[in-house]
């Protein structure tokens, strides 16, 4: 005789061991999802990071290339630019027009200086005025400081801001 019937509960789960294992699941997941946003957030502040490094190095390098006395070095106190991201280049002023988004800005300043600057105490905090004689000029100080504009998308974003300094002897 053969049995055609099964056992109940024999075969496949139940609605019960369904929910069981599903509830399990979800208090898995929640436990990572922090992860993930985490991870993201980690994600976006490095490429903050990479670009800002970027943009003030760029401007290092390009002031680092022209003759020592030529008009690209004049002193000058914080020319500001702001990148646009619409044309992706630098542009003079500080805030962007409406309409053009920019997220970064960028302040340079050089400042000339004599080696006799350092006989009082050590550091290069009396600079020469713009029109002194070339012959007295040693060294100029580059500051390039690049700062983040507030995402208006991300208002509790971070604002990144990053400060270079480099000294270029004649």
């Amino acid at each position: 005789m053969r049995r055609t019937a099964r056992a109940s509960g024999a075969a496949g789960f139940s609605l019960i061991e369904v929910l069981v294992a599903t509830l399990i699941f979800f208090i898995i997941a929640i436990g990572i999802i922090p992860l993930f946003s985490r991870a993201i957030l980690s994600n976006k502040a490095g490429a903050d990071a990479t670009t800002i490094s970027h943009f003030g190095l760029s401007r290092l390098e390009e002031l680092t290339e022209p003759p020592f006395n030529s008009a690209i070095m004049a002193p000058a106190s914080g020319v500001q630019e702001y990148y646009s991201k619409s044309d992706r280049v630098w542009k003079a002023g500080s805030v962007p027009p409406a309409g053009d988004p920019g997220f970064w800005i960028r302040s340079t300043s050089i400042s000339q200086h004599s080696l006799a600057d350092l006989e009082d105490d050590g550091v290069f905090d009396d600079p020469l005025p713009p029109d002194t004689d070339p012959i007295f000029v040693h060294l100029k100080q580059i500051e390039v400081d690049v700062s983040m504009i507030r995402d208006p998308q991300n208002p509790l974003g971070r604002r990144r801001d990053l400060d270079l300094r480099t000294i270029r002897p004649f």
